[in-house]
């Protein structure tokens, strides 16, 4: 009795494993058939992994620009670039609106000058310095329509907003102006210790100016316009500064440096090499970026501790440089273009 049931379960055993190998068999690809290679046309995965892209910072991309172009700076969603190609008085020259996200030109427009330079924006419009001239031009940023330019009675550089109003650096009066938004009027001038007072930043607190013809950069309190130092950039001939939020970096163009100077109190913290002729410095956050104008490279420094995290190439005669919250942008003077990193 025993025996008979054995055999009956092995019986059925043996058939069910017949049939699983049936089924194997049938559902296995014969060894002699051509078995198609896996593809985007036939396998959806790879059609998905086809569309990823991945970008490092070797990964620029060049969009043309009118001859000339300089200053760089971001309002939130476009980068405005300043076209310096004032030639024998023609006032044709002005700024480019480029939208960020896709570097599509989205207009030119006139300054009212000659060879704008530094540009500001102040939440709606955007301020230039007309170096050649001696005015500043207000253009509404949403569409680039010219609401007024200014006289300041000197040739301006440098300017920058302190979200109340606009300062403007003047090299060779040697002052720094404090202006009105709302009707360009000149508040107050005031000295900044130095010679040759050529581009302004603000840290919330206080104005930042570099003074080129002295190698010093002063700090003045925007409340009242009082001088609280003026402090060496530890190099030669100081020319763009950038606030990381604890400090000031300044490039030092001729020197190819650049240098990190505590703004609580003025302390030099170090000084570090970049490239020939050190121009435009930017923050993204973690790092600073200059633009080395005589050598057609962008360094990148960790603000931390000044360690040089790489070196990269870019058009003729890099000018200034911008962060838009994802990408580094920098103007080729020489290059009729902008790089967006």
């Amino acid at each position: 009795m025993h025996r008979f049931v054995y055999s009956t379960r092995t019986a059925c055993l043996l058939l069910s494993v017949c049939a699983l190998s049936i089924i194997a068999a049938t559902l296995r690809p014969s060894t002699e058939a051509k078995v198609q290679p896996k593809s985007a046309d036939n396998d959806p995965n790879l059609a998905r992994i086809a569309q990823l892209k991945w970008y490092d910072i070797s990964t620029v991309t060049n969009f043309p620009t009118a001859h000339g172009a300089f200053g760089v700076i971001f309002d939130g969603a476009n980068i405005w670039v300043s076209i310096q190609d004032c030639v024998n008085g023609n006032n044709g020259t002005g700024v480019m609106k480029i939208r960020a996200a896709d570097g599509a030109i989205l207009g030119s427009f006139p300054t009212g000058g000659c060879n704008p330079f530094d540009m500001a924006f102040d939440g709606a419009n955007v301020w230039v310095a007309n170096q050649s001239d001696t005015n500043i031009s207000k253009i509404r940023a949403a569409d680039g329509a010219l609401l007024a330019t200014y006289n300041v009675g000197a040739h301006p550089v440098g300017i920058a907003f302190d979200g109340t109003n606009i300062w403007v650096a003047c090299p060779e009066a040697g002052v720094l102006l404090k202006i009105r938004v709302s009707d360009g009027a000149i508040l107050n001038s005031f000295p900044t210790g130095g010679s040759r007072p050529f581009r302004a930043i603000c840290d919330g607190t206080n104005i930042w100016v570099v003074n080129n013809g002295s190698d010093t950069v002063a700090k003045i309190r925007i409340s009242d316009g009082a001088l609280l130092g003026t402090f060496s950039s530890g190099g030669t001939h100081p020319y763009a500064e950038v606030f990381d939020g604890t400090n000031i970096w300044v490039t030092n163009d001729i020197s190819g440096t650049v240098t990190k100077i505590r703004a609580a109190d003025g302390a030099n913290l170090g000084t570090f090499p970049t490239g020939a002729n050190s121009d435009g410095i930017a923050f993204d956050g973690n790092n600073i970026w200059v633009a080395n104008s005589f050598s057609n490279t962008l360094s990148k420094i960790r603000a931390s501790d000044g360690v040089s995290l790489g070196t990269f190439g870019t058009g003729a005669n890099p000018a200034g440089v911008v962060f838009d919250g994802a990408n580094i942008w920098v103007p080729n003077n020489g290059g009729d273009s902008i790089s967006k990193y």
